[in-house]
């Protein structure tokens, strides 16, 4: 019977036992807790229950570091595959394609759209003259920084991070 329960127990932890999000992605908040994590692998169903990424957290302590972003999680993924995909913050980078950028309120509604960082928050950086002097442009000239290209950045980045790759490009 000790061998049954063994053989149970890694089967729940190194089993299919994940389910995708319609979207294929889980996105973890800046500043979110264990708690909240946990909360929302059930409120979300990717997993029917948290008790063995509970067990695993034991001894592997995710819940010291939560690390924020985007993940993409497959069906049938293992727990212990989920568990260390966000322990080690393996998350997707996300595709910012720019073709072209007319306004300023475009681009932040794009940067809105994509990343953690809502649109408001860009805006209001991009009307920024004091933010925008650490790249040597004003508020009339932040636009002409912009080259169209495909950029790679992590969901959870700021829009500091976003705009300087922007700028160095």
């Amino acid at each position: 019977s000790g061998c049954l329960l063994f053989g149970w127990l890694t089967w729940k932890i190194f089993g299919p036992q994940v389910n995708a999000p319609a979207d294929g992605y889980f996105y973890i908040s800046t500043g979110s807790s264990y708690e909240t994590v946990l909360k929302e692998l059930k409120e979300k169903n990717l997993l029917s229950s948290t008790c063995y990424f509970e067990l695993i957290n034991r001894f592997r302590h995710y819940d010291v570091r939560i690390r924020p972003g985007k993940y993409k999680i497959t069906q049938g993924m293992s727990t212990w595959r989920l568990f260390s995909m966000l322990r080690n913050g393996s998350q997707e980078a996300v595709r910012f394609v720019i073709n072209k950028c007319r306004t300023k309120e475009e681009l932040a509604s794009r940067i809105g759209k994509y990343f953690e960082t809502d649109s408001l928050n860009a805006i209001k950086m991009l009307n920024n003259p004091d933010t925008l002097q650490q790249w040597g442009i004003d508020t009339t000239t932040a636009l002409s920084l912009i080259i169209p290209n495909t950029y790679l950045f992590h969901w959870n980045a700021s829009f500091s991070q976003i705009f300087k790759k922007l700028n160095r490009q």
